[in-house]
């Protein structure tokens, strides 16, 4: 969600996620999904939402900006926003991807397997 702020609190046995620049809020059992569920309607609200109603949430210089970039890029401003909430979230997502994928990493797996790979100089151009 860049450019955009995420409050996450904890509310009984779950967690309420706040984006306060478009007033948009959702909730989780963990803090992620609050994050994650807060994103996805965050991007549901930029993919609906009239461009009146996008305006009159985001503030005047964050909106400035985006509608310059979006003339420049020759998109509509909801377009802009939810093509840059969409890099956001998989950039975020990849960065738990990889950090879960290295946690079941194992040194002596690679090694053993690092070990089976035959001596040989690399091939010309490599």
């Amino acid at each position: 969600m860049e450019g955009f702020t995420a409050l996450i609190q904890r509310e009984g046995n779950g967690y309420v996620a706040l984006c306060p620049e478009l007033d948009v809020a959702s909730q989780g059992d963990t803090v992620e999904q609050a994050h994650r569920n807060l994103a996805e309607a965050v991007e549901l609200f930029l993919e609906t939402a009239s461009p009146a109603e996008v305006e009159s949430r985001l503030p005047e210089s964050l909106h400035k900006q985006a509608k310059e970039l979006a003339e420049k890029e020759g998109v509509s401003l909801n377009q802009l926003l939810v093509t840059a909430l969409a890099e956001k979230l998989s950039a975020l997502m990849t960065d738990e991807y990889l950090s879960a994928r290295a946690e079941r990493g194992s040194r002596a797996k690679f090694d053993s397997m690092l070990g089976k790979v035959r001596s040989a100089p690399p091939p010309e151009g490599d």
